[in-house]
């Protein structure tokens, strides 16, 4: 989802863009899910995510699958700060 339907500022674009002044916004609906779905295995050592101060999800769950049936999942209980985490 998008906030108020305004994918120009806060579409999914914004998500992985690498610029600090924009960002995704959902609408507030629950759960929210972000999915990557990659075309070739990757080794993925580490995932960061960045939240608006005030806008923190408090808790996230991130799935990766190993290409052998099994699903590896880790809880994270991100801090409501502007900075990467």
């Amino acid at each position: 989802s998008t906030l108020n339907n305004d994918f120009r500022n806060y579409g999914k674009q914004h998500l992985i863009d690498g610029q600090d002044d924009t960002c995704w916004s959902s609408a507030a609906s629950l759960p929210q899910s972000i999915l990557v779905h990659l075309l070739a295995p990757v080794s993925c050592p580490q995932v960061a995510i960045k939240f608006q101060g005030g806008f923190a999800a408090k808790c996230i769950t991130v799935k990766a699958y190993n290409g052998k049936g099994d699903v590896l999942e880790h809880m994270i209980y991100p801090d409501d700060i502007n900075s990467m985490q």
